[in-house]
């Protein structure tokens, strides 16, 4: 063992030497663990002040004679009993406790990245799932929500097809992430222009669809579950050439009537009376959680065919942003993202824009790819036409040959662009 430190001095006859109550100072406050070695009154603690010199040079006269005994016995038992040891000659680590003590990480600053939404409540919702979403996928990431009012958002008082498409919804989302203002930017893919986009794409890129939502409509009526049921020449308020001409080449005799608004404005009005009948996007009611199966009836396909992309969501970033696209990809689907992009290439060779109501819809299933197609007048009048394709995933160029060379044989063209064939 080693040799205990040499005896105090003595005081002067006016110092008190007495050492203070064993109560007061156990000799076992000398033998810290480790973690607690910065708060001994050996290395200068807080409840060391209040003792007297000699006391002190007692105290540790008595403390070094423990702690030689401590350290024959624990070196002893080292194998046995892993432990860590303050001591006045340093610190005494068992073998067996280096090789097994974990290794805690070095505490990094979590990255940020700046999400940009409209500040309706559908793109708070679907902004905020995917925000939880990433956020799960890289425990060290967090999200911020940046909400900005679209031009979309502002015009309430005509169709959008009058004032610039649906591309007014995703303009300042993307002149935002141009200017590094956000990170990322989360769509309704139905909105992103196909043709004719008001912002350049060249550094904008689609990174990642996620799992695609029900892309049906919904009919919201208090009495009727089907367009058949719809009393006669009922109110039906909607805002998509596509529901239109749909609509009437199903029943003529309805009035289909402009409603303009976010989901809760529209379904509002409904119960004001000023409709008989509205049509929404299932995906966006159940994202909102504004589903009530009570007076809301999904329409297949077959009577209403949906709009491109309608249920899928495109999250968008600069395309020259590494981080942000690697972080996307476990939201990625591959077979949703096939789906939407066949929808959207009927769209581009048919040269639709904001007065061509134009629908398609892809599905997947076993490798068996489905494509249908369905358009009407410029203006979103009668007639319809329909073509589809059936074929498997490996080949979806021929599906989508397939549906055009259909179309195109009906007048397609014609039917969609009157002005520029007349001429």
């Amino acid at each position: 063992p080693a040799a205990a430190p040499a005896p105090a001095a003595a005081c002067n006859a006016a110092t008190t030497c007495a050492p203070p109550p064993k109560a007061s100072w156990p000799p076992a406050r000398y033998c810290r663990i480790a973690r607690n070695a910065e708060a001994s009154p050996l290395r200068g603690g807080d409840d060391s002040a209040d003792a007297p010199p000699c006391a002190g040079l007692i105290l540790l006269a008595r403390a070094a004679r423990k702690l030689a005994q401590l350290r024959i016995l624990l070196v002893r038992r080292a194998r046995a009993c892993p432990l860590i040891l303050v001591s006045g000659f340093g610190i005494l680590v068992s073998p067996r406790l280096i090789a097994t003590m974990p290794v805690a990480p070095m505490p990094t600053n979590p990255l940020t990245l700046r999400l940009g939404a409209r500040a309706s409540l559908l793109s708070r919702m679907q902004s905020q799932w995917v925000a939880d979403a990433l956020e799960k996928a890289h425990p060290n990431l967090k999200v911020e929500l940046v909400l900005i009012k679209t031009t979309g958002d502002r015009i309430t008082d005509r169709p959008l097809h009058e004032a610039g498409g649906k591309g007014l919804f995703t303009k300042e989302l993307e002149q935002a992430l141009l200017a590094g203002d956000v990170d990322l930017a989360v769509h309704s893919y139905k909105d992103v222009p196909v043709t004719m986009p008001l912002v350049e794409q060249a550094n904008l890129i689609i990174a990642a669809v996620p799992p695609r939502e029900d892309p049906r409509d919904v009919l919201v009526s208090p009495t009727a579950r089907s367009i058949a049921e719809l009393p006669q020449n009922a109110k039906v308020g909607t805002g998509s050439l596509r529901r239109r001409c749909q609509l009437l080449a199903a029943r003529e005799d309805l009035t289909v009537e402009l409603i303009r608004g976010n989901i809760d404005t529209r379904l509002r009005k409904l119960r004001e009376g000023q409709y008989d009948a509205i049509l929404l996007a299932f995906a966006g009611l159940r994202r909102s959680a504004l589903f009530d199966g009570t007076d809301m009836t999904p329409i297949e396909p077959e009577a209403m065919l949906p709009a491109a992309g309608q249920g899928a969501l495109a999250l968008q970033c600069r395309r020259d942003d590494a981080v942000t696209r690697q972080l996307l990809t476990p939201l990625h689907s591959t077979e949703d993202a096939l789906c939407v992009e066949l929808e959207r290439a009927v769209v581009q060779a048919l040269e639709g824009d904001c007065h061509s109501p134009i629908a398609a819809l892809a599905t997947l299933a076993d490798n068996h790819l489905i494509l249908r197609a369905t358009i009407g007048g410029h203006g979103g009048h009668p007639p319809l036409l329909h073509a589809a394709a059936h074929g498997t995933a490996d080949n979806p160029s021929a599906l989508l040959q397939s549906v055009l060379a259909n179309l195109e044989s009906q007048g397609a063209r014609a039917l969609l662009h009157p002005l520029t064939t007349n001429n």
